[in-house]
């Protein structure tokens, strides 16, 4: 992706991704029938699996970061 393009990599803590799951549990097959601490188990393996590409990024943006001058200030060519 980086060869074509600008990537953007927004890092966002576990618990802002647990909670933002668990408000659309249902709709998630894989984790319909999981407990709360199951899913945060679940989160935090697939994001340790997926940080090598996530590094890969050309940006990384801390999303508890982020505001509009965050994105105004960018300067994304």
């Amino acid at each position: 992706m980086n060869k074509n393009g600008k990537t953007i990599w927004l890092k966002t803590d576990v618990s802002a991704i647990l909670q933002r799951v668990l408000q659309e549990q249902n709709k998630r097959p894989l984790l319909k029938k999981m407990n709360e601490a199951e899913i945060l188990f679940f989160i935090e393996q697939k994001l340790k699996e997926r940080e090598p590409f996530y590094k890969q990024a050309n940006i990384v943006l801390n999303t508890k970061d982020i505001n509009e001058n965050t994105i105004v200030n960018l300067n994304i060519k």
